[in-house]
């Protein structure tokens, strides 16, 4: 054995050793990131890699700029909202708006006080590659939450993107946009953001900051708005996840997931719902398609659909779930690519959800 061999011998071993299995299937001999010299692999285990190959995915979320400081607090490894996401990381390059944000990890790129360019400064660019890398080890899917109508977010989001491709790791991007009265400028900006962002990630999910006037008391408007973009994030976390998190009669898994997001074209739509009554499936159902992410008339433009209904032992009905499942098919295009899930589950607030996943919706 040459040395050459023996260095591609040693590589193909760390790469089998520290990558979850979702991630080995995208790396390939000698495939090098745009942004790097060497190749992107897993260097640091510390977020137990150990177990990084169990059925259930590892999700995260990581967020681009200030819009962390909205989303982040509450979610991540054992927040009571979602206590099932492995972990948050936040990234900015504000050093103060940093400090103040709630994530599992932070991510300082650039020198804390200017914006960064990533194609600005190579030694810079490889150490952040490198750190990013580190901190999504042994993730299989991410979300990635990032206002665009700023400079960071619509910078910064592709090139993190890129990571997360380069690593293996399945991807969603989750671009909120700036509010309707906000300039030209930063419409144009928002939309140049998301074109970016939608070439390097699996799936989009762009969210409409919609949800709040402006208001004469400044503080109001806030305060609903920073409820909205936390709640609507959470709503796309459990849309995904929940299908992973059953064992039932009907299963979906992983690969169910990526056959929803693979040759698709357009952005992806999320409804979820949950009801508190027995035999409440359909209702739900109902509920999950009207979502704001999702809506009737984009739910029937999809070319892939993924659902998951779940609901308390005592009241689980696999009637009742053919029934919402046979009601959301009524919804889809003749030949659209779908599948379906469901299982009782240990719901502490005794809820029927319904999580519907759409991918290859056209912009209207």
């Amino acid at each position: 054995m040459n040395r050459r061999q023996l260095i591609r011998a040693a590589n193909a071993i760390a790469v089998g050793t520290f990558l979850p299995a979702s991630a080995r299937a995208h790396i390939r001999p000698g495939h090098l990131s745009p942004y790097t010299l060497t190749p992107v692999v897993d260097i640091d285990p510390g977020f137990g890699a150990a177990d990084a190959t169990r059925s259930v995915p590892r999700i995260g979320v990581v967020s681009v700029g200030g819009i962390g400081g909205v989303c982040l607090p509450g979610l991540g490894a054992g927040a009571r909202c979602l206590p099932w996401l492995d972990r948050s990381i936040a990234i900015d390059s504000y050093g103060i708006e940093l400090h103040f944000m709630e994530a599992d990890r932070k991510i300082l790129v650039g020198d804390g006080k200017t914006q960064f360019d990533p194609f600005a400064n190579c030694d810079a660019t490889r150490s952040t590659v490198t750190e990013i890398a580190t901190a999504v080890a042994g993730l299989d899917i991410v979300l990635l939450v990032a206002g665009v109508g700023g400079t960071t977010g619509s910078t910064l989001a592709p090139f993190v993107a890129q990571v997360l491709r380069d690593q293996g790791i399945l991807s969603f991007g989750v671009p909120v946009l700036p509010h309707p009265s906000e300039s030209a400028y930063r419409q144009e900006r928002a939309q140049a953001g998301v074109g970016k962002l939608r070439a390097m990630v699996n799936g989009q999910i762009p969210i409409a900051n919609r949800g709040t006037r402006i208001s004469p008391h400044a503080v109001s408007g806030l305060s609903t708005s920073s409820q909205q973009i936390p709640r609507t994030v959470e709503d796309v976390c459990r849309a995904i996840m929940n299908p992973f998190r059953m064992r039932g009669p009907v299963n979906v898994d992983f690969l169910d997931l990526q056959r929803t997001l693979s040759n698709q074209s357009g952005d992806c739509g999320v409804g979820f719902a949950a009801v508190t009554r027995e035999n409440g499936a359909v209702a739900a159902a109902h509920q999950a398609i009207n979502h704001p992410l999702l809506g009737q008339h984009r739910l029937s433009q999809a070319s892939a659909v993924l659902v998951s209904i779940s609901a308390p032992l005592r009241h689980f009905n696999l009637r009742d779930s053919q029934r919402a499942w046979k009601f959301i098919r009524q919804q889809l295009s003749v030949d659209v690519w779908s599948t379906f899930g469901t299982a009782p589950d240990d719901n502490p607030r005794d809820e029927i959800t319904v999580s519907i996943l759409a991918n290859g919706i056209q912009k209207a």
